[in-house]
């Protein structure tokens, strides 16, 4: 597998959604590239701080503004 590859599949990785087979295949890759595991950190870091996030409330006007700016358009 190229890093290309791996790198496009890495969030599917983490999820666990990959089939059985791809799934061997990233993790032989893993297992050879620094690169790619890296990358996977980075990944996993993200994830990890993106979790952490506290959901922001929008200002209760913010979607008539929205409507309205759209409908000026």
């Amino acid at each position: 597998m190229q890093c290309a590859q791996v790198v496009e599949l890495l969030s599917s990785y983490i999820d666990g959604v990959l089939d059985e087979q791809t799934l061997e295949r990233i993790e032989s890759h893993l297992e050879a590239c620094a690169e790619c595991r890296r990358q996977l950190a980075s990944l996993r870091a993200l994830v990890v701080a993106t979790s952490e996030i506290e959901p922001a409330e929008p200002p209760t006007r913010l979607r008539s503004e929205i409507l309205a700016a759209v409908g000026a358009a």
